[in-house]
């Protein structure tokens, strides 16, 4: 696994409101960013976590003002790659996906050392972390020095 370690993020919040708005203005600006930022989108939420940078907070501003969006800052995002794990390959050598093993390395670092989570998210080759500015450090030095020995 690949962890890398990106602090002075915001989260902009929208409930309810016009999605496919927000999704085409976002869109636009992120076509000539190059920063990094993740979009994570429910029925009812679609949530920006981004680089606090001069050019992103004011587009986050000005949708956050148009949308009635909520903004929080002084998060860190720690992204967790896994390596790919094909289904075949995991059924030749009978053995459950790894994947599982570290969500569950991963919850047990953060609750054992009471390190909060503002927000996770989690795909097939990729877990999110999203924590406070104060306990990410701390979480990342845990969680590579652990899985590192995996």
């Amino acid at each position: 696994a690949r962890l890398t370690l990106t602090g002075s993020i915001i989260d902009v919040d929208f409930e309810d409101t016009a999605f496919d708005e927000i999704s085409n203005i976002l869109d636009e600006f992120f076509e000539k960013e190059s920063g990094s930022y993740n979009i994570f989108q429910t029925n009812k939420q679609l949530r920006l976590f981004a680089e606090d940078l001069e050019e992103i907070r004011k587009i986050a501003s000005t949708a956050s003002k148009k949308f009635d969006g909520k903004i929080t800052e002084g998060l860190s995002k720690i992204r967790i790659t896994l390596p790919s794990y094909s289904e075949e390959r995991q059924q030749q050598q009978q053995q459950p996906n790894p994947y599982y093993n570290i969500l569950f390395l991963i919850s047990d670092i953060l609750h054992d050392n009471q390190i909060p989570l503002h927000n996770a998210f989690f795909d097939r080759n990729e877990i999110v972390l999203i924590l406070n500015d104060e306990y990410a450090a701390r979480a990342y030095e845990l969680l590579r020095t652990k899985i590192s020995t995996q």
